[in-house]
């Protein structure tokens, strides 16, 4: 009787990606006696924002993908890793106008976040408008938290810095002047801020030389609290402050627009 030695196995792998429903795996299969089995198991991904019924696991793809009009929703925290860009190819070539809906979560730098990798941990550059709503928070700890050459509309949330230097501050609105400031842009760029409701705990910045920064005082904003955001500030009802007086800061112009 002839003995012949075994054949041996001789494995080929497939991998499957994991999605946001179900895990990824490897799966290998023998090419001599089709004998198969599954390794490798990767978790799902996790979603932190979405568009539509399309998921994205950074808030910064979510920000890429955004067309004019759409509506982020987080669906979970966010912990950045780097300063998070709402921009498009060539500094704002194509304009955007956008919503980031905190839904109840919050926005952080990750633990070893570079404060040095961005100019603020959510930037919106240049022909980009974000507005803000919901329920949440956007917080750093330095720097700036918020900065604008764009448009920013504050509806909603609380946009907190919990810096302690003059350079730090929860928004600043940008201006920019290639005589000063260098040809970044090739044109003078100034930012744009309108708040109508959330709630600012920080400083707020206003450059000087054509950005623009309104509060409005309406139900869910103070003059209290408008005066201490700073900028324009027009009224969109009858303020009645009782009989203190009260301070207007210098850089602060009031515009009544038919109230009182």
């Amino acid at each position: 009787q002839e003995t012949v030695d075994a054949l041996g196995h001789s494995y080929n792998s497939v991998v499957t990606a994991p999605t946001f429903d179900a895990e990824g795996y490897t799966t290998y299969t023998c090419s001599v006696c089709n004998h198969s089995y599954v390794s490798n198991n990767v978790p799902a991904l996790v979603a932190v924002a979405k568009i539509g019924d399309i998921r994205f696991e950074t808030l910064q793809a979510a920000f890429d993908a955004a067309k004019d009009g759409d509506v982020i929703p987080l669906v979970a925290d966010v912990k950045a890793s780097k300063y998070l860009d709402v921009k498009t190819a060539n500094n704002g070539e194509v304009a955007r106008n956008f919503t980031l809906d905190l839904n109840g979560h919050d926005i952080s730098p990750a633990d070893g976040y570079n404060y040095n990798s961005g100019y603020s941990l959510i930037f919106v550059g240049i022909n980009q408008t974000l507005t803000i709503k919901g329920e949440g928070t956007i917080t750093a700890d330095k720097k700036v938290t918020v900065g604008v050459y764009g448009v920013l509309n504050l509806v909603g949330g609380t946009i907190i810095n919990n810096g302690t230097s003059d350079e730090d501050a929860a928004l600043c609105i940008w201006h920019w002047d290639p005589a000063v400031d260098g040809d970044d842009y090739g044109h003078v760029v100034s930012g744009t801020g309108v708040v109508t409701g959330g709630t600012i705990e920080g400083d707020v910045y206003c450059e000087e030389g054509g950005a623009k920064l309104t509060v409005n005082v309406n139900e869910n904003i103070t003059l209290d609290q408008a005066l201490a955001i700073g900028g324009t500030i027009t009224l969109t009802k009858d303020v009645n402050y009782g009989e203190a007086d009260f301070v207007i800061p210098s850089a602060v112009t009031i515009n009544l627009n038919g109230h009182s």
